[in-house]
């Protein structure tokens, strides 16, 4: 009987150029279930997709056999977090934590060893910062921005933290504004939007006050792995005001190798304005001018093209956009249904094979809470809130667990109700801590860590 060889993969990594003759134990060349980790020397992880084995019995001779070891999750529990705002001092809270998808909830406070998340900003219009304080969740651990105060006001800069469940570590005290020439005296004020793509972080930040270049927004790459910070192209905006001609960073996408941005401005040349940034561009072009009195709220790349949702500042229609992947022509797919002021669409995300897409209507009296749902051909009403559960909420950040989606509302708004809402196998239920003290609102955002407990 011939010899089989079991090759080990162990310290030796991929070996990019083996040789004909010899291949070292404890290394390969290629592996049909694993892919080389970036910045991680010799590091794979598993290769998302594949097909699963069928269960008949393989047939012919065995040649060799990799040996690839692959993480048991089976001990890792999943806990969702979702941060927690008070607007007076002391604040004895700062997160609610659920270990069982949302079923029971318990409140975290900083003995605990995780900091105060990022707040709502004093003397801002609470029609967009409602919902700005977003996190994310990336190697199993949770990275959310936090101010400097406990009760943050317009000249109190931010930190980004990482917090893996038991342990938190400041990962960038934000310089002032970050990587400006010469330095301004002003910190950043806010993040206001952070994702990941392509293996990097990017952040929107706004900062104010100052002299001209140093009071705009930026957006920011960050390299998870080896902390590198860097500006993508140039600065975004002319004016250290939310109602800037120009805007700021509000809304981050990433679409076939090119960065978009969503602008928050809604008068002059800030009007929904949609700005794009490929790699080794040295600076931003407007990819779409935008349409008057509104504001981008969202990005979301959805069956081959990307979707814009947008937010009326004052009065007039909201409206959600289709950018085509060829010609990168716009048209408007989705109308809203009030004309009001600060009536919106909000933040998508992709679940199940549709776009689902957050309206919202904060107008005394024409209150709406309404999530959509877009297969690609139809637009329906996958959910009203005000109809199914007697409130309304303005609706923040969503997020993806196991086979849920949850999506997070704020009560911070005059009149709104805190919620969580989680659709599960078709159903949508409010799950909403019972236990929030009271003085506290949720701050509309929501990520997870993975650990053993």
């Amino acid at each position: 009987m011939p010899k089989i060889d079991i090759y080990n993969l162990s310290d030796h990594g991929v070996i990019i150029n083996p040789s004909v003759t010899h291949r070292p134990s404890g290394s390969f060349e290629r592996a049909a279930n694993a892919l080389p980790l970036p910045f991680e020397e010799g590091g794979i992880s598993k290769r998302g997709g594949m097909v699963r084995l069928n269960t008949t019995a393989m047939s012919g001779p065995v040649r060799g056999m990799v040996n690839v070891p692959l993480p048991d999750q089976r001990q890792l529990v999943r806990t969702l977090w979702i941060g927690l705002s008070r607007q007076d001092a002391p604040i004895d809270y700062y997160w609610m934590k659920s270990t069982d998808g949302g079923d029971t909830w318990t409140l975290v406070g900083p003995s605990a060893g995780i900091a105060q998340p990022q707040q709502f900003l004093t003397g801002y219009g609470t029609h967009i910062f409602s919902e700005l304080p977003r996190i994310i969740s990336l190697n199993q651990k949770l990275w959310y921005p936090q101010h400097t105060t406990v009760t943050p006001t317009l000249t109190e800069g931010v930190r980004l933290h990482v917090w893996d469940g038991t342990t938190d570590e400041i990962i960038l005290d934000f310089p002032s504004p970050p990587l400006s020439d010469p330095p301004d005296p002003n910190d950043v004020l806010l993040v206001a939007d952070m994702i990941v793509a392509n293996g990097m972080i990017y952040l929107g930040v706004f900062h104010d006050g100052g002299t001209a270049p140093n009071h705009r927004g930026q957006v920011l790459e960050l390299n998870p792995y080896t902390w590198e910070l860097r500006q993508v192209a140039g600065y975004i905006g002319t004016g250290g005001d939310v109602t800037d001609a120009q805007g700021f960073p509000l809304s981050l996408g990433l679409f076939q190798g090119t960065l978009f941005v969503g602008c928050y401005g809604y008068t002059g040349g800030g009007q929904g304005r949609i700005l794009a940034s490929s790699p080794y561009e040295s600076d931003w072009r407007t990819d779409n001018a935008g349409v008057a009195g509104t504001y981008v709220s969202g990005l979301q790349a959805f069956q081959g093209s990307l979707y814009i949702s947008h937010a009326s500042a004052t009065a007039g229609v909201a409206y959600v956009v289709r950018r085509r992947t060829a010609a990168g022509s716009y048209s408007v797919v989705e109308t809203a249904p009030d004309t009001d002021a600060y009536n919106k669409y909000g933040r998508m995300i992709v679940y199940q094979g549709a776009l689902y897409v957050p309206y919202t209507n904060q107008t005394t009296g024409n209150e709406k809470a309404i999530i959509r749902k877009f297969d690609g051909t139809t637009w329906t009403t996958d959910l009203d809130i005000n109809t199914t559960f007697g409130t309304w909420t303005k609706l923040g950040q969503s997020l993806i667990n196991d086979q849920d989606l949850i999506w997070i509302g704020t009560g911070h708004i005059q009149g709104s109700s805190d919620m969580v809402l989680r659709k599960r196998s078709g159903t949508w239920s409010n799950i909403t801590p019972p236990n929030i003290p009271s003085g506290y609102h949720l701050l509309g955002n929501v990520g997870y860590t993975l650990q053993i407990v």
